[in-house]
Order: structure tokens, then sequence, then C-alpha cells
């Protein structure tokens, strides 16, 4: 027979109780405060790789390491830390976001590929100063802040929770090549149709292991977008590019950007550090058909904010989506990449054939320059000059290189 634990390390109920009553004294004496809130977006993936104790211990080692940093640190729910500061200060709530944010997603990425347990976020915060205010309603604004995100799972099989885990140390994997400087660009060429003549250059991630040896990264980054390490890896891979633009003034680069980074500010910020005049004439920054549709209203903005540097903009995988032809004329694009899954098998695939002639006469009517991917054979190659396109780029014209 299971005896219960004589005396639990905490309850949910204690924890709540005295959020509130730290809240409510900050209303009585009339003092304006600040109070953080964590919702832990990836629990439901803990709960299935570790079981629920091993991800209640994780949570809470969790909670000990914030407030050492921050103080006045509790978790108020399974997925749910506040922290309570005195005072209202815009700039320095900001920063203690974006800091609680890095604390979070570098915790349990250090303890070695078996126990890595990578943590994802959501973090907001509320400056209390109108003292009009309960508690009770300060706290359900922290929810609406984080939009009421809740998380439920139930316990996996054995096969599902070892998937999970190994998500977790492939995080973890690419979290230490990240810092240990194992991150390398390959560079594909970019041929014009027309000449023949060498364009730019595609910059590919590539990550190397332990022995030395590069592997594409493009099977990571849906785990570094879920972990919330892909922002870390877009900011390293733009620092390389311009590396490489600052040695060599003559190449011309493109490289992708990650959905979850555009518009992102510390993003942006770099790119217009170190993108100068003489620089930005030579890099496009490609992003997904997916990614600009998610929302067209910010993705046009960040555009042409990229665009008033000098640089250019690509829209890559073209044709993978179907987008509307109207959303794609409100993006001021310079470039548009067509989708390399209807490119691989161009030749024998009537489907494809017409889709493919329908894609580049829309984007010739507007203007706009036409690249293909996945240019593998000579047969491609002429296919697709005779249709008209811009720019090609696959392994038919060379193979991507560090």
């Amino acid at each position: 027979m299971i005896k219960p634990a004589s005396k639990p390390d905490y309850s949910r109920n204690a924890e709540l109780n005295n959020f509130f009553n730290s809240l409510g004294e900050y209303c009585a004496k009339l003092e304006p405060c600040t109070v953080f809130i964590t919702v832990i977006d990836n629990l439901a993936m803990l709960n299935s790789a570790y079981g629920h104790m091993g991800a209640d211990n994780i949570i809470g080692k969790l909670c000990q390491k914030i407030s050492l940093k921050n103080g006045a640190t509790q978790r108020v729910a399974d997925n749910c830390i506040v922290i309570l500061q005195p005072g209202v200060n815009v700039e320095k709530n900001k920063a203690a976001a974006n800091n609680l944010k890095k604390i979070i997603s570098q915790f349990g990425l250090k303890s070695g590929r078996e126990s890595a347990a990578h943590i994802s976020s959501t973090v907001n915060y509320v400056e209390v100063s109108d003292f009009a205010k309960t508690p009770e309603e300060i706290f359900a604004r922290l929810y609406a802040e984080t939009g009421n995100r809740r998380n439920y799972s139930d316990e996996f099989p054995q096969t599902s929770r070892k998937a999970l885990r190994a998500q977790m140390s492939l995080a973890n994997e690419i979290y230490e090549a990240l810092h240990n400087n194992r991150l390398q660009l390959a560079y594909q060429p970019l041929i014009e149709a027309k000449s023949g003549k060498l364009h730019s250059y595609e910059c590919l991630l590539r990550i190397i292991d332990e022995h030395g040896k590069s592997s594409s990264a493009g099977t990571f980054i849906h785990v570094a977008e879920k972990m919330g390490i892909i922002e870390n890896i877009d900011l390293y891979v733009l620092d390389m590019v311009m590396d490489r633009l600052e040695a060599d003034k003559e190449i011309k680069l493109s490289f992708n950007l990650s959905n979850l980074s555009i518009g992102n500010a510390a993003w942006v910020k770099r790119f217009f550090e170190r993108a100068t005049a003489q620089i930005a004439r030579r890099v496009t920054v490609e992003i997904t058909e997916t990614a600009a549709m998610l929302d067209l209203a910010s993705t046009a903005y960040f555009i042409a904010k990229l665009q008033e540097t000098g640089a250019q903009v690509a829209l890559d995988d073209f044709g993978s989506g179907y987008t509307s032809f109207r959303q794609i004329r409100s993006l001021s694009l310079d470039y548009v990449k067509i989708d390399g899954s209807l490119i691989k098998d161009i030749t024998t695939n009537h489907h494809n054939q017409l889709l493919v002639k329908s894609l580049l006469e829309f984007l010739q009517g507007l203007k706009l320059k036409t690249v293909a991917e996945f240019v593998d054979s000579a047969d491609t190659a002429k296919f697709l000059i005779n249709c008209g396109v811009d720019y090609m780029q696959g392994n038919y014209f060379g193979e991507a290189r560090i």
C-alpha cells in the first residue's frame, strides 16, 4: 500500500494564497509593482517524456533557479509561475522579461544529452499602478495577457515517451553546437538562366558533429522552433552571413529566416546594426510562404523595413501552399522561389509542368524575379529555361559546400 507523503513540498492553493496576499499588500499600501507570469508551453511534452512526477521535479528546480535570480517566485499552477517585484519601470521590465525567457530557454540544456529537459515558455507581465484593481482582477489580467493557455496531457506509451525524449536530446545537441561553434554555412550557387553566369550563393545551415562530420540542419529546425532555440540560431546565422559579406566585398548571399523570427526586435536590431549600405545591396533574406501568410500585414511591414537598407527579400517555397495570388501582390518582394517539390520531377509530371508554367506566367506579370530550386538535371534546366525562369539552383549547377 502506497502511503501519502507526510509533508508535501508545497501546496498549490497555499502558493496561490501567498501570491494574492503579497499582491494585496501592494494594493493596500498604494505601492506600484510589476507581476511577471511564465506559462510553460510544453508541459504536455515534459509530462509525456518524464512522467508527471518527473516533470514536476524539473519545474520545481526551474522555480528555484528563477527565485535565485529574481526573488519572490511562486508556482501557482502546473504550468504557471509568477514573480512579484516592487516598482514599475518600462525599460527594466522589458529587459527582465527577456532575461527570464532566456533563463528558462537555457534551463536543462547544459547537463548532457541524456538528461536534456528543455522548457519553452511564454513570458508576460502586468504593471500594477491602478490601485482600484483587486489582486483577483490583476491575476485575471495576467491570464488574459498570456491568452489563457492551458496544457493537459495523458501518459503516453513508452514509444512516444522515447520519441519525445529524443527530441529534447536533439534540442540539447543543437544548443551545444550553437555554443561550441559547430554550426557552419554551406554555399550553393544560384545561376542566371539566360547567361549561365553565377549570380549569388544561398547559405545553407550545417551542423558539425563531434567527429567533424557535417549534416544538414534542416531536420533540426522544427525541433529548434518547438523548443524555443530558433531565435538564437537565426541571430547566429545572421552574424555568420554578415561576417562573410564583410570579408568578401564581391560575394552576394541569400539566407533563410525562420517563421518565428520575422519581426523579432532583437533580430531586426542586429540586422540594422550590421547591414551597411555596401553589405545590404549584396544580401537577400528568404522567408517562407507559410510565414508570410500567418500575418500578411506584419510581414509586409517587415519586408519594407529590410528593403529600406537596400537589402532584397525572397519568398521561399512558393507553390507549396497554393497561396492566394492576391496576397502575393500585396508584398513588395524582389524574388519568388518556386517550391522544390514542384521541380524535382517536372520533366515527367504533367500536373507540375502546368502548375509551374502558370506560376511563372503570373509572377512574370508582376515583374518579379523567379528562382527554381532542386534543379538536378540538364532536362529540368532546359524545361525551366523554356518557361522563362530567371534563376536556377540545384546540384546540377553545384552542391552546397562549406
